[in-house]
């Protein structure tokens, strides 16, 4: 059985890592916050229940997971999806043309547009393609860990992400072009 020293060192030495794969999906600190501490008092509550069939940071996260989900049907719910402004974004680069006469300043606008781009694609993917996506491509877990927690066939992982990398190649090339 799993003792509260035990739990308390893994949210001490893998706490950044679930943080960070929140964010990643939410994209808003006060959200990330929120579901952080929630899914970490879920997981301590739920402790005397772990069975050890897995690692003990395996199973926090798939909690973590859920929480995440079930934060977002939420949001679905109370129609508050996230947004990107646009606008902003065009303001901020017509106002920045080489000014100084530096290449340097347009290639850092360019990068953090892409940025900014490749950000609000990711969210506003749906739910169930975003999470295997920064499952995937940020936390780096293989198909057949996300296949175990999020409690999918493989391939429906495969799928997914295929599905997603399209959306965002698509959604990529419409802001910038083939070119890029």
């Amino acid at each position: 059985m799993i003792r509260q020293k035990e739990f308390e060192e893994l949210i001490k030495n893998e706490g950044k890592i679930l943080f960070n794969t929140i964010f990643c999906i939410l994209g808003d600190t006060h959200d990330t916050e929120d579901v952080y501490q929630e899914s970490l008092l879920s997981a301590y509550s739920s402790l005397p229940s772990f069975k050890g069939d897995s690692k003990l940071f395996t199973w926090v996260y798939s909690i973590t997971m859920n929480v995440v989900n079930n934060h977002l049907r939420k949001k679905v719910r109370q129609r508050k999806w996230i947004k990107s402004d646009s606008a902003e974004i065009k303001n901020e680069r017509d106002g920045n043309k080489t000014e100084y006469g530096s290449d340097l300043i347009g290639k850092i606008m360019e990068e953090k547009e892409l940025s900014i781009a490749l950000q609000t694609a990711l969210m506003d993917l749906p739910p169930e393609y975003r999470i295997v996506v920064v499952m995937r491509e940020i936390d780096r877990m293989s198909y057949v860990d996300i296949s175990r927690m999020l409690g999918i066939k493989i391939g429906t992982v495969e799928s997914r992400l295929f599905r997603a990398r399209s959306i965002l190649r698509k959604r990529l090339e419409r802001a910038f072009g083939e070119n890029r």
